[in-house]
C-alpha cells in the first residue's frame, strides 16, 4: 500500500554565528527531551584545502557543543560546550561523540580526544566519558576509559600520533549499564592489517568503569565508527566492518550474551562482498525492537552500490537477506535506521542525482516489519548539500533528525547543523496488515 508522506513538525538551525558547526549527533530521552550534539570549530578563512580522493588527516582539535529541546523540539536552549579544556576533541563525521540517556535524566557523552600517553608521553587519541546530571548545563570530570601502551605508532598513523583509541560508541543498557566500544591501534604493525576492539562497561550510572575488554583481534576495518545497542538486559550488539581474508570488509555484528564479557562470532551481513584495500568510512547502523534487529549500512560490491537493509529474527545471531533501499539511487549513503514504538521501521540516508549534484536527505517507512519499504521521499532541507543525517525517536514516534548542512559563502565553504521533527506514523504494522488484508490485496 501507499502511504502519505509523514508531516514536518519543526525544523531549527543550531550552532553558533560566525562559527562552523559539524557532525551532529542526537538523543530523545524517555520524557521527550531533544538532546543535539556537535562539533565546532573556526570558520574557514578560505577555500579547502585541495587533497588527493581518500586522503585525510589523522589531526583534530575542535570543540563539542550541546542544545536541549524541552518543549519536543519546537525550541532550542541556548547551546553550551561540553568539554572543559578547549579545542581537545578529536572529530570527524565518522569518528565523532555519542550521546544517551537514561530513565534517571542523566545524559552521558563519549567523545574522542586528544591525548598524551602515560607511557610513550607521545600524543594520541584517547576515547573518554562524562556525563551530566542537571540536563547538559555541565559535565563531570572527563573519564580516559582506554589504557595506554608502551608502542610507538607514529609510523602507522604519521603526524607524530603515537597510537589511536577511537572511532568508538557509547549506549545505555535497559538496566542503566553504560557500555562503551572502540577501535585501537596497539597491536597494528601497518594500514593493512586491521584493529582491535574493546569495550569498557559502568554498573553504577558511569560514575567508574571496569577494565577493558578486547576482542576481535585484528579483525576489525579500523577507521569505520561503531554502533551499540541491546536485546536485553543481558545481550549486547555491536557492529563494526569485518577484515575478512579474502580482502572484503564488511558488516557484521556482534552479539555478548553475558553483559558485554565475552563475544562468539560475528553474524556477517548478507550484503555482496566490498573487496576494498583502504578503509570504507562506513558504518553500520541499528535498530532494535522485542521482534527484530534492523540494520541498514552501504555497501560498495558489484551488485548495488549504495544502502542496503537487513534484518534478524534471532537477536542478530543471523541476518535475513538484504534489500537494497534505495535502488535507482547509484549515489545513496551514511543510513541510519530507527523503528518506532508502534513497530514502524524509519530509514533515512542522503544521495544525489549525480557526481556534481547536492546530496540530500531522503526518508523511507516500513508498516511490515521490514518486509517492504515505501518509496523514498525527499525530506525538506535547504538548498545545498544536505549530509550525515541522525536520527532518534521519542516515546510518542515522533523522529527528531539532525544533520550537516554545507553551505558556500563566496570561496569560502562551512557547514551548519539542522534538525527537524516528523510526525509520528499515523500507520502501524497491525493497521497496515489489516487494510491489506481487508481491501484483499
Amino acid at each position: 500500500m501507499a502511504w502519505s508522506e509523514a508531516a514536518i513538525l519543526y525544523r531549527q538551525k543550531l550552532g553558533r554565528q560566525d562559527r562552523a558547526a559539524f557532525s551532529p549527533e542526537i538523543a530523545v530521552s524517555h520524557d521527550g527531551e531533544v538532546y543535539v550534539v556537535w562539533l565546532d570549530r573556526d570558520m574557514p578563512a578560505g577555500p579547502p584545502p585541495k587533497r588527493k580522493p581518500g586522503e585525510h588527516s589523522h589531526r583534530s582539535a575542535v570543540d563539542l557543543w550541546i542544545a536541549r529541546s524541552g518543549d519536543r523540539g519546537a525550541s532550542f536552549q541556548a547551546p553550551s560546550r561540553v568539554n572543559q579544556q578547549s579545542g581537545v576533541i578529536w572529530g570527524f563525521q565518522v569518528s565523532k561523540p555519542r550521546i544517551s540517556t537514561d530513565r534517571q535524566g542523566v545524559v552521558h557523552i563519549f567523545y574522542p580526544a586528544n591525548d598524551v600517553s602515560t607511557q610513550t608521553r607521545l600524543d594520541v587519541v584517547a576515547s573518554h566519558y562524562t556525563q551530566s546530571t542537571d540536563k547538559g548545563a555541565t559535565f563531570s570530570k572527563p573519564l580516559t576509559l582506554n589504557s595506554h601502551v608502551n608502542k610507538d605508532g607514529r609510523g602507522l598513523l604519521g603526524e607524530e600520533l603515537g597510537a589511536a583509541h577511537a572511532f568508538g560508541t557509547m549506549a545505555v543498557a535497559p538496566d542503566g549499564a553504560v557500555h562503551a566500544f572502540w577501535l585501537d591501534t596497539r597491536y597494528m604493525d601497518d594500514p593493512s592489517q586491521g584493529a582491535t576492539l574493546f569495550t569498557a562497561s559502568s554498573r553504577d550510572g558511569g560514575a567508574t568503569f571496569a577494565s577493558e575488554i578486547e576482542f576481535a583481534k585484528g579483525a576489525v576495518c579500523p577507521c569505520c565508527q561503531l554502533v551499540a545497542d541491546f536485546t536485553d538486559n543481558e545481550s549486547v550488539l555491536v557492529s563494526y566492518r569485518h577484515v575478512f581474508e579474502d580482502g572484503s570488509r564488511d558488516s557484521v555484528v556482534l552479539r555478548s550474551n553475558d553483559r558485554g564479557a565475552t563475544w562468539p562470532e560475528p553474524a556477517r551481513l548478507p550484503i555482496d562482498p566490498w573487496y576494498i584495500s583502504g578503509c570504507p568510512l562506513k558504518p553500520t547502523d541499528m535498530a532494535v525492537n522485542d521482534r527484530y534487529v534492523y540494520s541498514v549500512s552501504y555497501s560498495a560490491g558489484p551488485e548495488h552500490k549504495g544502502v542496503w537493509f537487513s534484518r534478524s529474527r534471532n537477536g542478530a545471531l543471523d541476518f535475513e537477506k538484504a534489500m537494497p533501499v534505495h535502488p535507482g539511487s547509484k549515489y545513496s549513503d551514511a543510513p541510519v535506521i530507527t523503528v518506532t514504538p508502534s513497530g514502524v521501521v524509519r530509514i533515512v540516508w542522503h544521495s544525489r542525482e549525480g557526481r556534481k549534484s547536492p546530496y540530500r536527505l531522503f526518508m523511507a517507512e516500513s508498516y511490515d516489519h521490514g518486509e517492504t519499504f515505501t518509496d523514498p521521499w525527499l525530506l525538506p532541507t535547504p538548498e545545498g548539500d544536505s549530509r550525515f543525517p541522525v536520527i532518534s525517536t521519542a516515546p510518542d514516534g515522533t523522529a527528531h533528525i539532525a544533520w550537516e548542512q554545507r553551505v558556500n559563502i563566496g570561496e569560502i565553504v562551512t557547514t551548519e547543523v539542522h534538525v527537524m521533527g516528523v510526525a509520528a506514523p499515523v500507520a502501524t504494522p497491525e493497521t497496515a496488515i489489516a487494510s491489506i488484508g481487508a481491501s484483499g490485496e
